[in-house]
């Protein structure tokens, strides 16, 4: 079975700040507006529960973001706390770049926070994991080029 990723969900607190961070530190740009707040495309109701919402509840805003072949769709949290039918974050969003130490000093001027003062250098892969401006895990590396597991490698 041919299996590829085909996005990142990611459900926020404060959907604008969110959407700023990730367009910023990423170069994500809006790919798809799902939800706009007001209400939700009937092709996509049936993945928003909009069956069990009240008439008058508020929908949340729901926006597929894209850089390259990559997709991250970002869902307004209107409960403000998780519970298991929509739960808040993701696990972790690893993103390969070109100068990790760059990257590592930029990201933290948008609010991003790591758990090391500086990237950790394995010799096939310089890494660093911490945080987005809420909390969700993040992991930056840069892989050697010549290593087996380099996206430099991968090709269609």
């Amino acid at each position: 079975m041919t299996c590829s990723v085909n996005h990142i969900g990611i459900r926020v607190r404060d959907m604008d700040r969110m959407l700023n961070f990730y367009r910023q530190a990423f170069g994500f740009e809006t790919a798809r507006v799902i939800s706009d707040g007001k209400s939700v495309p009937s092709e996509y109701s049936f993945s928003r529960g909009a069956a069990n919402r009240p008439a008058d509840a508020r929908v949340p805003r729901v926006v597929m973001l894209r850089t390259g072949n990559c997709f991250i769709e970002v869902m307004e949290d209107l409960n403000g706390q998780p519970n298991e039918a929509e739960p808040r974050g993701y696990t972790q969003l690893s993103v390969e770049v070109e100068n990790l130490d760059r990257e590592f000093e930029r990201l933290k001027t948008l609010g991003a926070t790591f758990n090391q003062p500086a990237p950790i250098d394995l010799g096939y892969v310089k890494v660093v994991t911490g945080f987005d401006p809420e909390g969700n895990q993040l992991e930056l590396q840069q892989t050697r080029n010549d290593y087996e597991c380099s996206l430099t490698r991968v090709s269609g």
